[in-house]
């Protein structure tokens, strides 16, 4: 399988090569250019790290919103990357105001991922301070936690938003959902 890993300065970055496979090629948001994603099967957008905030600063995201919009490759957003989806796809976010760090219980609502998991919650790592407001037109909220939605999935394209960071903490059946529903 052929990933390309836009990296936006992730501090987990060698975590999610480790999940994503050593062969996964990885470009900053900065490398980005007009890639030819259609020569890839999974585009996945990292979390960022010290760096601008999505949510102040949309012209520092251009090239990877319009990846979203155009790409017909399956992606997978992480944390800034789910946010980027959500704001490349018609969704609103906020400032949850201040930063939330660490393990949190997430309640699933997405009946496959119950099945999954064999279970109604999921522990996850998260680190962000912006969430998501308003869902984009035909995504579905698959996960949630007191923050706002946590795994967002659009209802016919392979596009899934994770407001966490699974390459932190890894959930063995979480990543075969996640590969299931990203047809891979």
């Amino acid at each position: 399988m052929k990933i390309l890993l836009i990296d936006n300065h992730s501090k987990h970055r060698e975590e999610l090569i480790g999940i994503l496979g050593e062969s996964a090629a990885v470009e900053t948001q900065e490398q980005l250019n007009d890639s030819d994603t259609d020569s890839y099967d999974l585009v996945v957008l990292s979390g960022g790290s010290n760096i601008p905030s999505l949510f102040y600063n949309p012209e520092a995201y251009v090239k990877e919103i319009n990846l979203v919009q155009n790409t017909k490759t399956a992606i997978l957003g992480i944390c800034l990357g789910s946010e980027i989806i959500t704001k490349a796809l018609g969704g609103t976010l906020q400032d949850l105001g201040s930063i939330h760090r660490g393990n949190i219980s997430i309640t699933v609502t997405d009946e496959d991922l119950k099945n999954d998991l064999d279970n109604h919650s999921l522990q996850v790592y998260e680190a962000h301070e912006i969430g998501i407001k308003d869902m984009p037109p035909e995504f579905k909220i698959c996960a949630y936690s007191e923050h706002g939605p946590e795994i967002i999935k659009h209802q016919t394209k392979p596009i899934i938003g994770v407001q966490f960071h699974p390459e932190v903490a890894p959930n063995e059946h979480l990543i075969k959902w996640l590969i299931k529903n990203l047809q891979l």
